[in-house]
């Protein structure tokens, strides 16, 4: 049976498998519009680059998954984990990024999004796995210290 407790992990990555086959599907319709060749799509080399980005783009789902609870363990309220997770990952690090291209090297959410690519000319997919677990231990580690120190009824 299955523990109540990974039902939302099992959601995301069902719906990363249905998104990746839909895209997948759609894909390979729309190419001829575009002059893409899709005979190497189905070959075993492709078959493998299918499942490298399938297992990439899942461990990226949950390391943002796991940051998010991390966030609201630390915050305690669910709207400003929430609204602190989107203006962090969605604003704040593009900015610094447009403002000073090296600083994508060292952020969270730039980390998980070089996963999911499985590297970038920039950022190579073993720094992007590294950083992103030290980030993400030491979140775990300080929600942890946090969450044990805390009253439970608050």
């Amino acid at each position: 049976m299955l523990a109540h407790g990974h039902v939302p992990e099992i959601f995301a990555l069902a719906m990363v498998l249905i998104s990746g086959v839909l895209s997948v599907a759609l894909a390979y319709f729309l190419a001829p519009g575009a002059d893409v060749e899709r005979t190497l799509w189905f070959s075993a080399d492709g078959w493998s680059q299918i499942s490298h980005t399938f297992v990439n783009v899942s461990i990226s789902v949950v390391g943002f998954g796991i940051l998010g609870m991390i966030m609201g363990l630390l915050l305690r309220s669910p709207i400003t984990s929430i609204s602190i997770g989107v203006l962090w990952m969605l604003i704040i690090e593009t900015l610094l990024g447009a403002v000073k291209s090296s600083t994508l090297n060292w952020l969270p959410g730039n980390q998980l999004n070089v996963i999911a690519m499985g590297g970038t000319p920039q950022v190579s997919y073993t720094h992007g796995m590294t950083l992103a677990a030290i980030y993400i231990g030491v979140g775990a580690v300080i929600a942890s210290i946090l969450f044990s120190r805390r009253d439970v009824a608050n």
